[in-house]
């Protein structure tokens, strides 16, 4: 019996110094490999988490970018050609309205902001119309929807006083009766 305990203590000596030396450092390079695997995975997370948070970034950046270029288009840079070019921007929206526009003129140039702030500026057109209701209504409709950013800041309408022409109209309708209108406008500038 005392050689079966020897045979078997022997066998443990054996299996434990086997463990020690060929198990054991084994064992340690897992661990640290899996520590280093534990970390490169949390690296390569927040790497994954700056990278979409770049992408959000990017994102907002070209969202605010088309914004800015919406405001360019709404309020154009200001030049010296600027009243010239209102002046063409509204005639087309009275020619398109089927309004005839009698009159306009330009006041003065406003500046507005502060000296450090990017600055703005306004010229106000006075207009003088002529045209049916349903006309002069599409007009100041087509200004408040036009893509430069202008504000009707005053609107007067008065019944135009015709001579009476001789016979009457076809069909006993009445035609519209003709409107005028003046307008004051504010264009806005970069």
């Amino acid at each position: 019996m005392d050689r079966r305990y020897l045979i078997a203590s022997l066998f443990f000596i054996v299996a434990a110094v086997v463990a020690v030396v060929l198990v054991y450092p084994k064992y340690q390079v897992m661990s640290s490999s899996a520590r280093i695997a534990d970390e490169k995975q949390k690296e390569f997370d927040s790497q994954i988490a700056l990278v979409q948070d770049i992408s959000r970034l990017k994102s907002q950046y070209n969202e605010a970018k088309e914004e800015f270029g919406r405001v360019g288009v709404l309020i154009p840079a200001h030049s010296e050609g600027s009243a010239a070019n209102l002046f063409v921007e509204l005639e087309g929206l009275a020619s398109r309205n089927g309004i005839l526009l009698e009159t306009i003129s330009f006041g003065q140039s406003k500046t507005l902001g502060k000296e450090k702030e990017k600055r703005h500026f306004t010229i106000n057109a006075k207009l003088s119309l002529k045209g049916d209701y349903r006309s002069l209504k599409n007009f100041v409709r087509a200004i408040e929807t036009s893509e430069h950013l202008m504000d009707v800041v005053l609107i007067s309408v008065s019944a135009v006083q015709e001579e009476k022409k001789e016979g009457k109209s076809e069909g006993g309708a009445a035609p519209e009766q003709p409107l005028s209108l003046k307008v004051d406008i504010d264009a806005y500038y970069q």
